[in-house]
């Protein structure tokens, strides 16, 4: 319920006008999500079986008894009205959907390991069904006791099988040579994933896209990893989305340190990605432990995060390389400290977040980075002014093109820069500081820096109206002005819309929403529309690709 809060206050859904029949609840439950007070009711309602077992030892009195009956009850919980809904982990959804009023469709799901993933699997597939428009998804994993650790030792699977002694921050090393099986940990996250065009609408915090999701089941064992089944839930995860593993930078992996597991993941990801392309791979396990059922979301979240903070994340204790896994020539690295992540021409950062489980299942998500809050303060030497990056819906995605903010004699000023780069853009404002900062800001100036591929005009004059030009021939076909007029939120009072030939010219009106600068304008219209080139055939409105 805390994490459910804390996810839930913080994306603002309580305050938004979604219907409440149309925000789902999904809860990730796996072995350590058992009620903290099943034991304690299991050990008291079991009483007399304890003493009739102890009675074929020893004999007791009837005083001694009853003395051990009422010593093995005491502090111990006994069954009420409460206990039943306490302990069964179907009911963790229904708490959540009594506490906030959530009436859509909720429940519980369990898939081992995978479990987390497939909670989240859940919701996007509803989420694009049409059958809700929001859910909040996750678990954690909670009060494991002594069995936990006994089963997945009688498994061979939990750390220590060499007998090696090592310092506990020492003992969860994913990929490693020396790796000596998994440390479990306890902990959990939660989400709130949501349609976009209705975060957009309300204006919440959008930390990232969901652009895709793979799944499969291992048929060769419900224990042992498979490469073959893995691989096939990562290429279904880039299935209907519009790129493919070369965009992806970084791939947070299941690994959990056990001999086989580590081996089988990279050589599915080997059998993937391209080998001429660096991908970082990381396990986050190797700081926290296995978390179980909530390790994907875990892994999920901490992705994200590093993609905002720019950082790939590091595996730690990877020091010796393991031949077995063999990453020469493979385009795959692994890095014991966190290296900067560069973006790559003001393209998203993109991640991978593979989740495994007993039993075969096979989940693995692939997420992109929401540029929204992108922004590099420029901060140049010798006393210059300091230049904000423009924060504007959609703009600083456009290939080729960068917005700023600066200020010249005391006013704020808006500059677009033309470039391949956002470090192309600043290698070309460096080399126009000095007569940028000396204020001159006549239209010739102005002109001169234009001719640098430096368009600055005024914040406080108003933008001109944006127009679309068209030739009406060749690509264009009939009504395409029509249609991205309608697409574009502009009534047909609004614009002048002809439609074969000669040129078509739309003109939108203002309706209370920031124009594109006139440099971008032109830009635009040069290559065709804003959001790239016309391409052959029907025009289509622009849309998000696989983004629920």
């Amino acid at each position: 319920m805390w994490l459910a809060d804390r996810a839930i206050r913080a994306s603002g859904i309580l305050d938004s006008d979604i219907p409440r029949e149309r925000i789902g609840v999904l809860i990730s439950q796996n072995s350590g999500e058992a009620a903290g007070t099943l034991t304690s009711i299991i050990i008291r309602a079991y009483v007399h079986d304890i003493l009739a077992a102890i009675k074929k030892a020893v004999h007791l009195t009837p005083d001694q008894e009853s003395a051990i009956e009422q010593e093995v009850k005491s502090g111990r919980m006994a069954p009420d009205d409460t206990t039943l809904l306490g302990r069964l982990n179907c009911a963790a959804a229904g708490f959540v959907c009594n506490r906030y009023g959530f009436i859509g469709p909720s429940h519980s799901v369990s898939a081992a390991c995978a479990t987390s993933l497939v909670a989240l699997h859940s919701a996007i597939q509803m989420i694009r069904n049409g059958i809700i428009d929001a859910a909040i998804v996750g678990g954690g994993e909670d009060n494991l006791t002594h069995l936990h650790f006994l089963e997945f030792s009688a498994l061979g699977a939990l750390y220590g099988p060499s007998g090696q002694d090592r310092p506990a921050h020492e003992t969860s090393r994913p990929f490693d040579a020396e790796r000596d099986g998994m440390v479990l940990g306890e902990g959990g996250g939660m989400i709130v994933i949501e349609r976009e065009s209705l975060a957009r609408a309300r204006g919440a915090p959008v930390h990232a896209f969901v652009t895709g999701m793979g799944a499969s089941n291992n048929h060769l064992g419900m224990v042992e990893s498979s490469s073959v089944t893995q691989e096939m839930a990562i290429r279904a995860s880039f299935r209907g989305i519009p790129y493919g593993p070369d965009a992806v930078d970084l791939v947070e992996c299941h690994a959990t340190s056990t001999r086989q597991g580590d081996v089988e993941e990279v050589r599915a990801l080997k059998a993937v990605f391209n080998p001429s392309k660096r991908t970082v791979i990381t396990s986050f396990k190797s700081q926290i432990g296995h978390t179980l059922g909530a390790s994907g979301m875990n892994s999920l979240i901490r992705g994200i995060k590093a993609m905002k903070a720019e950082v790939f994340p590091p595996t730690l204790n990877y020091m010796h390389p393991d031949p077995e896994i063999d990453l020469e020539g493979s385009g795959l690295l692994i890095t014991p400290e966190p290296i900067d992540w560069k973006g790559r021409d003001n393209q998203p950062r993109r991640l991978q977040v593979n989740a495994f489980g007993f039993g075969g299942s096979n989940y693995v998500v692939q997420v992109e980075q929401a540029m929204d809050e992108v922004g590099t303060i420029l901060v140049s030497p010798g006393g210059e002014p300091d230049r904000d990056r423009e924060k504007r819906g959609g703009s600083p995605t456009l290939r080729g093109l960068s917005f700023f903010r600066t200020e010249i004699d005391g006013r704020n000023c808006r500059m677009a820069v033309v470039a391949q780069s956002e470090e192309e853009a600043l290698t070309v404002i460096e080399r126009s500081a000095s007569p940028a900062e000396s204020g001159i800001v006549s239209p010739k100036a102005l002109r001169s820096l234009a001719q640098q591929g430096i368009f600055m005009s005024r914040e406080d004059v108003p933008a001109l109206p944006l127009a679309f030009v068209f030739p009406g021939q060749g690509r264009n076909g009939t009504g395409a002005l029509r249609v991205l007029s309608r697409h574009q939120g502009v009534d047909g009072s609004d614009c002048s819309c002809s439609g074969l030939r000669p040129p078509s010219l739309i003109v939108p009106r203002s309706r209370g929403e920031p124009s594109e600068d006139p440099v971008a304008a032109a830009r635009h219209v040069r290559h065709g529309t804003r959001h790239g080139p016309i391409p052959h055939g029907p025009w289509h409105p622009p849309c998000g690709h696989g983004r629920p």
